[in-house]
């Protein structure tokens, strides 16, 4: 019970600063292994907005065997670093930084 109450609030907290973007937001745990998350990642196709899509997964990755992240999807959030509003590269870099092994993304 203790987990489930946890997993409310967490999700009230996330909707409630995503909320207004007016998409779904989605949390997915993950476990890096030897290859990483086996997530690639692109920026905004305008140039002048930063953002942090899925543009690759691979199939033997984490990110493609939790079902939950799909190309296209948006990185908002990862381990409770903001991605958001960042340059794609500086996130790559950000993610590789972070200790892990279990990752919780969150997307739109």
């Amino acid at each position: 019970i203790l987990n489930h109450v946890r997993l409310h609030f967490e999700s009230h907290k996330v909707k409630k600063k995503y909320g207004a973007l007016g998409h779904s937001v989605l949390t997915v745990q993950l476990e890096r292994g030897r290859q990483g998350l086996g997530l690639s990642l692109a920026g905004h196709k305008d140039r002048n907005r930063m953002a942090v899509f899925v543009c690759g997964l691979n199939p033997n990755g984490a990110a493609f065997r939790s079902g939950g992240i799909q190309v296209g999807d948006e990185i908002l959030e990862v381990n409770g670093v903001v991605l958001q509003g960042r340059c794609h590269l500086n996130a790559s870099a950000i993610i590789k930084g972070l200790p892990g092994p279990i990752f919780k993304v969150i997307i739109l």
